[in-house]
């Protein structure tokens, strides 16, 4: 067997599943953090909650990598809750995981605070970009939680 085929083989075998990378299963690793859909409609509080019974919060994003990660969990056109919001000062975005806001995706025309309620941020909107939300409106939604 040649060293390319052997080099192969290693890096097959070595990067195991999720579990074996320190997610429990059904959960994704994507760097530090594992990440899971969840299809349950809830609304954005409801589905922070249920993230942190998992011991994390509602996805944070930081690169387009991740939110490309994000976008391919996600079935068809389902619009998707994630952890952004700005119900403490309007049009200052942050994460529920408390990391720095350093990345965002947003959909032309966006954050537009519709009605002055929208205060939530949501991912496949339109053309695969965020929308501010409603924090009442019932979608999916994506959780992190750290490596085991």
């Amino acid at each position: 067997m040649g060293k390319l085929t052997l080099l192969l083989l290693f890096m097959a075998f070595s990067q195991g599943d999720a579990a074996a990378d320190g997610c429990p299963t059904g959960w994704s690793a994507f760097g530090l953090k594992c990440v899971k859909f969840f299809a349950t409609p809830l609304d954005w509080m409801s589905a922070e909650k249920s993230c942190q019974t998992f011991g994390g919060n509602l996805v944070s994003v930081h690169s387009k990598a991740e939110n490309d990660l994000l976008l391919n969990m996600v079935p068809g056109t389902t619009r998707t809750y994630i952890g952004g919001h700005d119900a403490v000062k309007e049009g200052q975005w942050m994460w529920t995981d408390g990391s720095v806001f350093d990345y965002n995706n947003w959909c032309s025309g966006q954050p537009d605070n519709y009605a002055n309620i929208d205060h939530t941020l949501e991912i496949n909107f339109g053309n695969h970009c965020w929308n501010d939300n409603d924090k009442q409106v019932q979608l999916a939604y994506i959780c992190e939680r750290p490596l085991e």
